[in-house]
């Protein structure tokens, strides 16, 4: 304790010195005669010292010495946003609202950067933004494994949205949308407006090895209806194909909803653009929505809007938990790194319609 309280005391004591610009233009004393003067050892001493090389404070320049970093103290404060593209509703919307959020944390100008346009550079164009003591970078998605060791040079200064890489958990904040909590608010809507029968278009690569990775099986077991494999319809070509190939999918899982002799009341769709297709082509054949067959979605990428239709769709409540990423990366004095999960909603359209008795 005692070694951590002087450890703190030179650490203060530097910045300080700082703060009154004494190592603006002249460097820091070596580390030997920084332990003399404070009565400690050269480890303690470096301890500090480094430590505020990570946070911006003092910089080292080869051959000259340790300074006052140029930008510590700069009003000009960034925030680097790296999401997949704009094709999608869903990213738009996403920059829309942190855009919107960033001078209210103090942000003086925020870059929006596409993650699939420079997958080879990402890592270099990463150490470069925080290279600036004054920059976080909100990170939606990863491309490049060479960049993880520049974000755990700056833990403090970078939140990544994803839970994948056990390597960084508890060495920085990182940020998900959990899937599963989506998939059971969308099929718990039909269950509660009284739907049994309920067919499952996935996106999946492949079925959900067991129940913990499966909502909509966790919640047909809530309700204590039995799971039916004939009505899980696998798309394990999708993520690989084009809008064409797309919609001849869905048109065979129409086609299969058709065959059913007794035909389900219900189709929940891993995201909205499988219930925006298979919504189009339920219309086109003749049967009424949500008369005839009711839908639901879930936020993904893709717009829960289709004409005169809202699709019920379950998905991230954006602002409420991106002002938590801001707040966590505005104190950049904490000590610990967490998981963070986005809260949930439901957005009910006129997609889905009671049937029976409503739970």
């Amino acid at each position: 304790m005692q070694n951590r309280c002087k450890y703190l005391q030179v650490k203060n004591a530097v910045k300080q010195q700082v703060d009154e610009g004494r190592f603006r233009d002249l460097p820091l004393p070596g580390r030997r005669e920084m332990a003399e003067f404070y009565n400690t050892t050269t480890a303690t001493c470096n301890k500090a010292v480094k430590e505020l090389i990570s946070e911006g404070v003092l910089k080292t320049i080869p051959g000259k010495g340790t300074f006052q970093h140029p930008d510590y103290g700069s009003s000009v404060r960034s925030l680097h946003v790296w999401i997949p593209d704009l094709r999608h509703g869903f990213y738009v919307k996403f920059a829309e609202i942190i855009s919107s959020l960033a001078a209210e944390y103090h942000y003086s100008r925020v870059s929006i950067n596409l993650s699939r346009m420079f997958p080879e550079s990402e890592t270099d164009i990463l150490a470069g933004q925080l290279s600036d003591p004054q920059a976080d970078v909100l990170m939606y998605s990863l491309r490049n494994p060479k960049s993880l060791q520049v974000i755990l040079r700056h833990p403090k200064r970078v939140i990544i949205m994803r839970w994948g890489d056990v390597e960084l958990k508890g060495k920085i904040d990182r940020a998900q949308i959990n899937r599963i909590d989506e998939e059971k608010l969308s099929v718990e809507h039909l269950i509660k407006n009284g739907h049994r029968r309920i067919v499952h278009i996935s996106s999946r690569a492949s079925a959900p090895p067991d129940i913990t990775c499966d909502g909509y099986a966790q919640i047909l077991q809530k309700y204590n209806i039995p799971f039916n494999s004939k009505l899980r319809f696998l798309l394990p070509e999708w993520d690989f194909v084009g809008h064409e190939e797309h919609e001849l999918l869905i048109k065979k899982c129409f086609r299969r909803f058709m065959r059913f002799s007794d035909r389900p009341t219900a189709v929940f769709c891993h995201n909205n653009e499988i219930a925006s297709m298979f919504l189009t082509i339920a219309l086109k054949n003749g049967l009424q929505v949500p008369e005839d067959v009711s839908i639901t979605g879930c936020e993904g990428k893709y717009t829960s809007s289709h004409g005169i239709y809202q699709i019920s769709s379950a998905g991230p409540e954006l602002e409420p938990t991106l002002r938590i990423l801001l707040e966590r990366l505005q104190d950049r004095s904490r000590k610990e790194f967490v998981d963070i999960g986005f809260s949930m909603k439901l957005i009910k359209g006129n997609t889905v319609c009671k049937i029976g008795s409503e739970l």
